[in-house]
């Protein structure tokens, strides 16, 4: 029993490895080229910028609700010439109009008036108050805050709400495009090391019939003549080695800026163009980003236009203010506090809230009938992503047969060349027909993968996990 579970532990920490690390995909040289584009795109940074952007949007809308808080501060210097000042008829009958009410009063409050008259004693005819050089203080604190702003905030912020989301798919989008970018140039490294090796086996075949037209010129079995048409077709490899070394110079640079790999290490990578298989179209165009985020500017539209009632609802506010006031020489006016509510209802605007509703009408129209186009062309968009898909799959079966038949047809050529049954020209010839019929079928594979992000892409289902 012992030895038993001495197995079963054993087995069990063997499987450990596979358990633990088996489960990790790791990514394919494009997938990780791609990664470190996303990384460094500039315009993905600059759309997640916006979408922050409008992040602190929102919350600048929330904050009209907010409490302001602000202080206040001022000085005042008077000089008016003013010396005597009548005093009212009414103030100077006030000392014997309050003198005749103290019989009629209860006894303790006539006694206080009846001190308190006594202490001023008779009323002057003029009073003598001074404004000459008189100097002026005063400070103080207002707070106000928005109590009901017409349920503009609240659609606004909806809008916005709406808003962020059309961002986010749009950088979904841009991170497609990247994604597109990336595969493209790869694809084209892939396809020029393969027509690389195209050309580098027609020298290979070229420096072995050489040997052979040198010993044949030699014996005399064919002419001079005959010999120059393969150092020629010689040259005609270099030109086109030429031509692609500088297309594949270009496609290095342009990966480099894209991921910011070294160049070394994108001139030592190795593209093995293999065919995509398994690309599913039938999904529809329903999970396009371009579509969501389309979508998602017609609901803010919509929250637009309903912000616009506010023009036909009040406004409440509350408000608070505590002030100081300092006369000098004269007096000292304790603080001066006030708290209230105030409302405003504009009934009449002219006009200004019908037109701005009418322009938010409009502009919901645009985004709404930009969606519909946009279902139109996307849905054509997809037919025809699939048709460019079966047609180069279609291509590369065909060009794989003719590549094989054209090898066969070389080998039978250059057999019997070396039998004497065959020209130069016919040998030349079946090699022209095979470096041109393997050009075709590298062609074909570069554009069928094409064709497969492309539907990817009409499909919504453009991401990283999904490219070949």
């Amino acid at each position: 029993m012992e030895k038993r579970r001495f197995f079963i532990l054993s087995g069990l920490l063997l499987l450990l490895p596979f358990l633990g690390f088996g489960q990790e995909a790791s990514n394919t040289p494009l997938q990780e080229l791609i990664q470190k584009a996303l990384q460094q795109n500039r315009e993905l940074e600059n759309l997640r910028l916006g979408y922050h952007k409008t992040q602190i949007q929102k919350k600048q809308a929330w904050g009209t609700f907010i409490p302001k808080i602000s202080v206040n501060g001022g000085y005042s210097y008077a000089n008016l010439n003013v010396y005597d000042i009548p005093t009212p008829e009414a103030l100077l009958g006030l000392g014997g109009t309050i003198g005749s009410l103290i019989p009629i009063l209860p006894p303790q409050l006539g006694g206080m008036l009846e001190a308190m008259l006594g202490q001023m004693g008779p009323m002057p005819e003029t009073l003598g108050a001074s404004i000459n050089d008189m100097n002026i203080w005063n400070a103080g604190i207002n707070a106000r805050m928005v109590l009901f702003s017409g349920l503009k905030v609240t659609y606004l912020s909806k809008a916005l709400d709406h808003k962020m989301m059309a961002e986010q798919f749009m950088v979904s989008r841009h991170q497609g495009e990247v994604m597109k970018e990336v595969s493209d140039y790869y694809d084209k490294l892939g396809m020029i090391q393969a027509s690389a090796l195209v050309l580098e086996d027609g020298r290979k075949l070229l420096d072995k019939q050489r040997k052979r037209a040198e010993a044949a010129m030699a014996n005399g079995l064919i002419t001079k003549y005959d010999f120059q048409k393969i150092e020629i077709a010689a040259l005609d490899l270099d030109t086109r080695e030429v031509e692609l070394e500088g297309n594949r110079a270009l496609v290095l640079h342009r990966l480099h800026q894209l991921t910011g790999e070294d160049m070394a290490t994108l001139k030592l990578m190795k593209v093995d163009l293999k065919v995509w298989v398994d690309v599913n179209g039938e999904n529809g165009i329903g999970a396009r980003p371009e579509l969501a985020a389309l979508e998602q500017v017609v609901k803010a539209r919509e929250y637009q236009v309903k912000s616009t009632i506010s023009g036909y609802l009040p406004k409440a506010m509350a408000f608070g203010t505590q002030q100081y006031i300092k006369i000098e020489d004269v007096a000292t006016i304790d603080p001066l506090n006030m708290v209230g509510v105030g409302v405003t209802w504009e009934l009449f605007d002219g006009f200004h809230t019908a037109h701005e509703r009418q322009r938010a009408k409009i502009d919901r129209q645009i985004a709404q009938n930009q969606l519909d186009d946009a279902r139109d062309l996307m849905g054509l968009a997809l037919e025809k992503t699939k048709v460019d898909y079966e047609v180069n799959s279609g291509k590369i079966e065909v060009l794989q047969k003719k590549s094989e038949k054209a090898q066969l047809g070389l080998q039978i050529r250059s057999k019997e060349y070396g039998e004497g049954l065959a020209t130069v020209n016919e040998l030349l010839e079946a090699l022209t027909d095979l470096q041109k019929t393997e050009m075709e079928l590298n062609q074909a594979i570069y554009a069928q993968r094409r064709a497969g992000i492309a539907l990817l892409e009409a499909t919504g289902n453009l991401h990283l996990e999904n490219i070949q």
